[in-house]
């Protein structure tokens, strides 16, 4: 709309700093406004300078030992007490991974003794040297562990170094352990801490783990399960009563008959994190071919675990209990998804357990729609230019008030959203009037854009076409806004779409779109299809003498362009338009001069070759040697066109060459002589040549394959076509 939006995905704050350069050395920065949504943080425990403390780091799995020697001042060993002893100096108690280990590693966990929001942690290195190859820092918090940095090397770790510290900035996560993990430098370096310390927040909600979430909670069965029970004592009541293993009747088992597939799903009442899924076996192999764990929170149905085969199954069972980890999903409910191994088998089980936090937030309300109605609304009326002032109109306001009832239900919320967009609907959509193509250095297809009520229209000011182009590999997609584009004769919006040689098969698709959410109409075309209207309209030629052979030769030349870049081949341009016999490319002696012209002569400079570039637009590229003791800025590139008009050229480096390009050669000008001036101190060199010099040179070299000769002579006939087409039409 009238804003540029950042989401602060609900960071914790005090202070707020915003940071905007300006685009040139005078160009002015103006805003009118900055507002920005939050809550008060409820947290008001205070900030702890070093939650470590008095606490100490584990060892890992994954360490190596510890230096065992005393330092000859009496101090004690180096172990991993030594990161969290309250010193940050060396003299008093350091950390250290013995020397004489290969491929050291430091590897701890320390607990926090209860959940905490973190902050800074700074990690106090011996040196520079003894930081380690990287570093990865990991929180565990209400089941599950996330990674909060992984540092590939040393030059990283110590690009966060400041002071006598490496500095993580923990973003005010929740933990209640914190692992460390680095490795060191090479395979006998040792790393050596003096201390770590971390400032924290206590998180002033409990969040107890509960041992089991579906105690007092039944499962029943979904629409799709077609499990048959053993008998009425057999149930999925039986799942969670609680009994265990301990009666018979307490168990659930599906019956001996046909495929059975157990299917079924639970209601928490509430939003829970889940740790682990626990299935208490009635016995080996009664727990069917696989398991799946669903969880659905938010509207949406997701899987948080899933065991792929009875091996899988297996490994993941000790003593008849197969516990499937959830790491840390939230859920209001649960689907439990168990197949049969085939028929007559039987599914049974004692029961189902699940451990996990109640999480106490409120349902989310999702706004998400009624929000994307915004870019669809007309802002106001300009009431005042030199302050830039508006009057917000009626159903701007009505969101902004809909939009902030941060107390509206869903239901309220969605009926919010009905009417608003019932109104945003009233907006007329765009029409494509017309189109043509445009032969320059490059093809352009010229989409001509009606529009069918203005006033409306102007209510969308950043409203586009968004235009896919195929590609090797995947689709380019790019967007082209109504406000950048020309308007022509007839007061219709352009859109250009430029394509080179290898893409007239191509279709090219474009679809209007006024906001998000609010489209239009969606077109598609290509140039060939464009190529073959003219051609089976016999009243073309009349009205345009020469365009049937012009548009021939372009096909032409597309389709041997595609050949000889390997693009598209199974869908030629030129697919249909001649046989062998009839193809001019195929009959003809073409032959055209294929030398540079080069007169004068300066001192320090000469040229060196050139290139004709035909895969986006038409340029060629002439390189030049500077010899050494001269400067490239010494000399002054003015191309001299066929009429005479002078264009001063940019020389730009080419590994060890310089070269200038003179782009957007158009299809009539193929065979016009062009000539590049170089100055320097009143002195002149002049290097002339054409574009079609290029033909010429491949027809010359006897060792040019048909493909590309073929290619050569399609370029030489599309040039004439389009001079006969130029020279007979205005």
């Amino acid at each position: 709309s009238n804003y540029i939006y950042v989401d602060m995905n609900g960071i914790r704050a005090e202070k707020v700093r915003v940071h905007i350069p300006s685009r040139y050395s005078t160009s002015t920065i103006s805003f009118n406004e900055f507002i920005c949504t939050g809550v008060a943080d409820k947290n008001t425990n205070p900030l702890i300078d070093n939650i470590f403390s008095e606490k100490t780091f584990v060892k890992g799995s994954l360490a190596t030992n510890t230096h065992s020697g005393m330092h000859s001042n009496s101090m004690v060993y180096y172990d991993y007490s030594k990161l969290t002893d309250g010193s940050t100096h060396y003299q008093t108690g350091r950390f250290s991974t013995s020397s004489g280990d290969a491929s050291q590693v430091l590897d701890g966990t320390i607990d926090l003794e209860g959940g905490f929001f973190l902050y800074d942690l700074k990690l106090y290195a011996y040196g520079d040297n003894f930081c380690g190859n990287g570093l990865t820092v990991e929180v565990y918090s209400l089941g599950k562990w996330t990674k909060v940095v992984e540092w590939a090397d040393h030059e990283e770790v110590l690009s966060h170094k400041e002071s006598n510290y490496i500095y993580v900035d923990m973003n005010g996560i929740r933990a209640e352990k914190v692992r460390v993990y680095i490795p060191s430098r090479y395979s006998t370096s040792t790393i050596s801490f003096n201390e770590f310390t971390c400032s924290a927040r206590e998180d002033i909600y409990s969040y107890t783990q509960i041992d089991n979430i579906l105690s007092g909670n039944k499962f029943t069965p979904t629409e799709a399960a077609n499990a048959v029970i053993h008998s009425s004592g057999f149930g999925y009541q039986t799942l969670t009563d609680g009994t265990g293993a301990t009666t018979h009747n307490g168990r659930f088992s599906t019956a001996a008959k046909d495929t059975q597939h157990v299917d079924a799903t639970v209601d928490l009442g509430a939003v829970y994190c889940l740790d682990s899924f626990k299935i208490y076996e009635y016995g080996a192999g009664y727990c069917g071919s696989s398991v799946t764990v669903e969880v659905y929170y938010d509207g949406v149905w997701s899987v948080a675990g899933r065991l792929t085969s009875e091996a899988d199954i297996a490994a993941h069972k000790s003593s008849g209990v197969i516990n499937l980890p959830l790491n840390g999903a939230l859920a209001e409910k649960i689907r439990l998804y168990i197949p049969s191994k085939g028929t007559a088998t039987t599914i049974s089980l004692w029961e189902v357990k699940c451990t996990g936090y109640k999480i106490d937030i409120a349902k989310k309300v999702d706004r998400s729609n009624l929000l994307a109605q915004l870019e669809r609304l007309p802002f106001g009326d300009l009431e005042n230019e030199i302050n830039w002032k508006y009057i917000y109109n009626e159903y701007y306001n009505r969101f902004l008030s809909y939009a902030s009832d941060l107390e509206a239900t869903q239901d309220q919320v969605d009926l919010y959203t009905q009417e608003i967009k019932a109104y945003a609907d009233t907006v007329n959509s765009t029409v494509l009037s017309a189109y043509n193509i445009s032969l320059g250095g490059n093809i352009a297809m010229n989409f001509r854009f009606k529009i069918a009520n203005s006033d409306e229209f102007s209510k969308y000011p950043n409203a586009y076409v968004e235009v896919t182009v195929p590609d090797v590999g995947e689709n380019k997609i790019y967007k082209i806004y109504f406000k950048d584009a020309s308007l022509d004769s007839e007061g219709r919006y352009v859109i250009s779409v430029k394509l080179c040689a290898a893409q007239m098969s191509d279709k090219v698709s474009l679809s209007v779109v006024y906001s998000e959410g609010v489209e239009g109409e969606t077109y598609s075309c290509s140039v060939k299809d464009y190529a073959n209207r003219i051609i089976s309209d016999p009243n073309m030629e009349n009205a345009y003498p020469g365009v049937t052979e012009l548009i021939k030769a372009m096909l032409n030349y597309g389709g041997y362009a595609q050949q000889l870049f390997g693009y598209n081949t199974e869908n030629l341009a030129n697919s249909g338009l001649y046989t062998d016999e009839t193809d001019p490319v195929k009959n003809l002696n073409i032959t055209e001069d294929s030398s540079l012209e080069v007169s004068g002569q300066l001192l320090g400079i000469e040229p060196s070759g050139w290139v004709l570039s035909l895969l986006s637009e038409t340029t060629a590229k002439v390189f030049f040697t500077v010899e050494e003791g001269y400067s490239i800025e010494d000399y002054k590139f003015t191309l001299i066109d066929e009429n005479g008009q002078k264009t001063e050229l940019k020389a730009k480096a080419d590994g060890k060459r310089f070269r200038v390009d003179v782009s957007n050669i158009g299809a009539h000008r193929l065979d016009k002589k062009l000539t590049i001036c170089v100055e320097r101190d009143g002195e002149n060199l002049y290097v002339t040549f054409s574009a079609l010099c290029y033909a010429g040179a491949v027809l010359s070299n006897t060792s040019s394959g048909e493909t590309l000769t073929n290619f050569a002579k399609a370029l030489k006939l599309y040039s004439e076509a389009a001079n006969n087409y130029m020279s007979r039409n205005s």
